[in-house]
């Protein structure tokens, strides 16, 4: 999903027009930058928050069968999307707008929206990783996926960190 290109394609005519205004359709491009970037957080956090919903089944089955060993880790890995989710829907607009006193240059904000579009891929795995652990009919296979689910977890913390530097103008080398 090119959030960008959503919203670009959902401007109406009058939005096209103005666009032809001198100094008016940068502006406006970095308007449209800053809404397609609360789209896609929003999807991101979407995504995370089926993900809790799919471990907080998964550790509920894994008290069922009396796999206590792994309850804390699953209630953990909840408690740390959770959080992710949060910090992400909640997260300030990745542009500030034409009278804020801190300015984020576009080169910037591509940055961080490549980094977003990294956070769809460990998303990817992230599922695959909680869907592993759901068909696990055993304790060392479901540890086994528990490992890879965490090591998604703190990939997507530390790639949220990636972004937030990236919009703070930090090196993220």
């Amino acid at each position: 999903m090119d959030a960008r290109k959503r919203v670009e394609e959902s401007r109406n005519w009058f939005e096209r027009l103005a666009g032809q205004i001198p100094g008016y359709g940068g502006y406006k491009t970095k308007e449209l930058a800053r809404e397609a970037d609360w789209l896609l957080r929003q999807a991101i956090a979407d995504r995370l928050a089926q993900e809790v919903r799919a471990l907080e089944e998964l550790q509920r089955q894994a008290f069922d069968r009396r796999w206590l060993q792994v309850v804390g880790e699953l209630g953990r890995s909840v408690q740390l999307l959770q959080t992710l989710a949060d910090t992400i829907r909640t997260a300030p607009y990745g542009y500030a707008g034409l009278f804020d006193a801190v300015k984020v240059k576009e080169a910037q904000l591509d940055g961080a929206y490549e980094q977003d579009a990294a956070l769809l891929d460990e998303l990817e795995r992230l599922s695959q990783a909680i869907g592993k652990a759901a068909a696990a009919q055993d304790l060392p296979t479901l540890e086994a996926a528990l490992a890879e689910v965490k090591a998604s977890v703190s990939a997507m913390e530390n790639g949220w960190a990636k972004r937030m530097a990236i919009l703070h103008g930090q090196s993220t080398a």
